[in-house]
């Protein structure tokens, strides 16, 4: 019975595991930030979360970019910043970024 038990545990913790959210550990942010900051015309990362859903990783990036670039501009950069983020890691899903104004 208690081997059932057990066994039954470690299959509910693992299903959990895939619905539940979860945190990435500091190395993953670590190297995420790595990368972005590689991108021409990123003044400084505001913020970086990261979460896993299942298998899907879910980025929420603050960019602080120059207040003198255009939005065309702002624009290329953020699309810049997904495309390197996603050819380096393929379960990375959605990635939303926030532009602020450098101070």
């Amino acid at each position: 019975c208690a081997h059932v038990l057990h066994a039954s545990f470690g299959i509910l913790k693992a299903g959990l595991k895939g619905i539940v959210d979860t945190n990435l550990p500091e190395e993953y942010l670590a190297k995420i930030q790595r990368s972005v900051e590689t991108v021409r015309g990123i003044g400084k990362i505001k913020h970086l979360r990261a979460r896993q859903t299942g298998r899907q990783i879910v980025l929420d990036i603050g960019l602080q970019l120059s207040p003198d670039i255009s939005v065309l501009e702002a624009k290329h950069i953020n699309q810049s910043v997904r495309a390197l983020l996603r050819s380096e890691d393929k379960y990375i899903g959605n990635i939303f970024i926030q532009d602020f104004p450098a101070e």
